[in-house]
C-alpha cells in the first residue's frame, strides 16, 4: 500500500467524511501552531495509534511535508491497512 497525496481541499472533504488528520510533529511544535482538529501523534509514537484513529482513512502531516515523505513507509505500516494520505502543501 502507498500513501496518496491529498490537497488541502481534498483533505477537508476526507475529514468531513470521517478521515483523521494526524500531526506527526513533536508536542511542542504542535502546541505552537497546528491545524484545528488535527490529532497530535508524534512520529516517535506513531506505531501506537489509538484504536479510534486506526479504523478509517488517515491523513498525515508535519510542518513542511519532509517528515511525512521521509517516513512514509512507517506511517503506512502504522495505519495497519487503513487508507493513508499525506497532506500536500
Amino acid at each position: 500500500m502507498t500513501a496518496a497525496t491529498a490537497s488541502p481541499a481534498e483533505a477537508q472533504r476526507l475529514i468531513e467524511r470521517g478521515a483523521t488528520l494526524i500531526d506527526i510533529r513533536n508536542p511542542d511544535e504542535h502546541a505552537r501552531e497546528h491545524i484545528p482538529g488535527a490529532r497530535n501523534i508524534p512520529l516517535s509514537d506513531i506505531r501506537n495509534l489509538p484504536d479510534d484513529v486506526s479504523n478509517g482513512p488517515l491523513i498525515f502531516h508535519c510542518r513542511s511535508g519532509m517528515r511525512t515523505s521521509a517516513n512514509a513507509a512507517a506511517l503506512i505500516s502504522a495505519a495497519d491497512g487503513a487508507r493513508c494520505y499525506t497532506l500536500d502543501g
